[in-house]
């Protein structure tokens, strides 16, 4: 009769959701502020300084939902983020004598760091733009406030001390 062979074929497609995030300072030489104040020596001979970051960017991001290689929707978002990053450290410097010529060992510490969006214009939201992005950008932006930077600032302490950390051994001047 009739005989019917199968085979099975396996095939990688996309499936989840998928998030991809740009972001580009806009005109560095002239919007990216720094400021470096309270700069002094402490009693146990560590240098203190505050450092201020204001900074105007570019953010692109993109999300996209996949099921089983089918797209499901994809969404783009274009909008300009003012930022401010303040941040207070210590740098404790010591002589490494075990080597020769002995070593220069910089020791930065982290101690407070806070992230703060000051505003956000979005300039557009999939094929909406104009005043639709703006008003929509609008009543999503205490949500990114409190969703998305204050987590992220409050943690951010802890996430510059453990990337000093990894590079702790580039923290190491020689001096030959």
């Amino acid at each position: 009769g009739l005989k019917l062979e199968t085979e099975r074929r396996w095939k990688t497609v996309n499936h989840g959701l998928w998030k991809k995030y740009e972001v580009k300072l806009v005109d560095p030489e002239k919007r990216l502020k720094v400021e470096l104040t309270d700069v002094h020596w402490r009693s146990d001979g560590r240098l203190q300084a505050d450092l201020t970051m204001d900074s105007e960017m570019l953010v692109n991001a993109w999300q996209t939902r996949w099921n089983l290689g089918l797209r499901v929707y994809a969404i783009q978002t274009e909008a300009r983020v003012r930022m401010r990053l303040s941040v207070s450290a210590n740098i404790g410097f010591a002589l490494d004598d075990g080597a020769f010529p002995p070593a220069l060992v910089v020791d930065p510490h982290v101690e407070y760091a806070s992230l703060q969006m000051a505003s956000l214009h979005v300039n557009k939201i999939g094929n909406l733009g104009g005043d639709v992005a703006e008003e929509l950008g609008d009543a999503a932006e205490e949500l990114i406030r409190n969703f998305v930077v204050k987590p992220q600032s409050d943690k951010l302490a802890g996430k510059l001390n453990r990337q000093i950390e990894k590079k702790r051994d580039e923290l190491r001047i020689e001096a030959g």
